[in-house]
């Protein structure tokens, strides 16, 4: 139907011009050789690539006078729609001044005591496109914005030591702390705290990754850790830093 009409505005506006079926391009082709070429820029494929390897840094920004620090190593495996992760964290956690002061009161601020997490991570692009930047020996890099999402589950070493197999084992599956988990780890928390009993955390937000042409990646990672899963920490901001490089 629409070669027919082609055909007759043609003859219509081009009466001295004669065109035969096989003069006349199907409008498909058409519109790939037009504007095909316009698709979304690519400096780095980074879809093509069988996983991405990252080193991280990050602050939890959490509503208690503790300072708690994290390193962790991810793994990234991407798709077209979708980038599935792997982590492995360690949690430093530390007391202050100000911590130090409240331990002299009855009052007990929420917390979680030093830790090792395990993470997994989900990532859905939403924009991107090529950026440069500012000097101009800056090479330009891929630009992806992705929401993200992690669950994040965590180890205490400590829990497991004294006890036989099937208890450790019980405790490490376990997703709340008992009262004599909480008891054990006592110890080791700065004084001040009062120990959350959830061993899971939820986090959502927004994922920034830089690819350059190399293949090195510039990632950081802005989160909102929820109050859900019977936590009693509250809603607080998750910031993170990472390097990596795409294999």
């Amino acid at each position: 139907m629409i070669r027919k009409i082609s055909l007759f505005l043609l003859a219509f506006l081009c009466p001295s011009v004669a065109l035969s079926a096989e003069d006349v391009v199907p409008f498909p082709a058409l519109v790939e050789r037009t504007v095909g070429v316009a698709g979304k820029s690519v400096r780095f494929d980074w879809r093509k690539k069988k996983n991405l390897i990252f080193v991280n840094v990050g602050q939890p920004v959490e509503y208690n006078n503790f300072e708690t620090y994290r390193t962790a190593a991810a793994v990234q495996f991407p798709s077209e729609n979708l980038t599935l992760g792997f982590g492995l964290a360690k949690a430093f956690v530390f007391s202050t001044a100000s911590a130090d002061a409240i331990a002299l009161m009855p009052y007990r601020q929420a917390g979680r005591p030093e830790r090792w997490e395990l993470e997994l991570s989900g990532f859905y692009p939403v924009a991107e496109g090529v950026v440069t930047f500012r000097p101009d020996f800056m090479p330009a890099a891929q630009m992806v914005f992705s929401l993200a999402a992690d669950v994040r589950y965590m180890v205490y070493p400590s829990l497991f030591s004294g006890q036989d197999f099937s208890n450790g084992f019980k405790s490490m599956i376990a997703t709340r702390l008992s009262e004599a988990d909480k008891d054990k780890l006592s110890p080791s928390a700065p004084a001040a705290m009062k120990i959350d009993s959830a061993k899971i955390s939820v986090l959502t937000g927004f994922n920034l990754h830089l690819y350059t042409s190399g293949g090195l990646i510039v990632s950081s990672k802005a989160m909102l850790a929820l109050s859900i899963l019977g936590t009693a920490m509250p809603r607080h901001a998750d910031l993170t830093l990472g390097l990596g490089y795409a294999l």
